[in-house]
């Protein structure tokens, strides 16, 4: 997934429609087109640079897959790998990660990474 969530964000895809595409592509899990514009609201941090949209596409894909309580506990795994390798969940404190351009192909990438391996890790049990 990681690879191919960069794919989609290099064709214009926005970071969380980037990931839910991924998702569509891998697993074969439709994605709507009123899912993807939906998604626009939530890009950039809801607009104000909150929390990133990656994570809330991650969240929704365990929601894709999974029961309440496993995608709770999912999430929390998923909050908790994305603050071992980033210093804040906030898209505005990723600036320094996504460089001057605001390019965010190796955030978005590795946390596909993370959302794939916990998505392949819960179906294996």
């Amino acid at each position: 997934m990681k690879e191919r969530s960069i794919y989609y964000y290099r064709n214009g895809y926005n970071c969380s429609q980037c990931v839910l595409k991924a998702v569509e592509s891998k697993y074969g899990k439709p994605i709507s087109k009123m899912t993807l514009t939906m998604l626009n609201g939530v890009n950039v941090g809801f607009g104000i640079g909150g929390v990133c949209s990656v994570l809330i596409a991650g969240v929704m894909a365990f929601g894709m897959f999974f029961d309440s309580d496993t995608v709770k506990r999912l999430r929390l795994r998923l909050f908790d790998e994305f603050t071992s390798l980033y210093p804040n969940i906030n898209c505005s404190a990723l600036i320094k990660i996504r460089g001057a351009e605001g390019k965010c192909e190796k955030l978005i990438g590795d946390i596909a990474g993370i959302i794939e391996r916990l998505i392949e890790s819960e179906i294996r049990n």
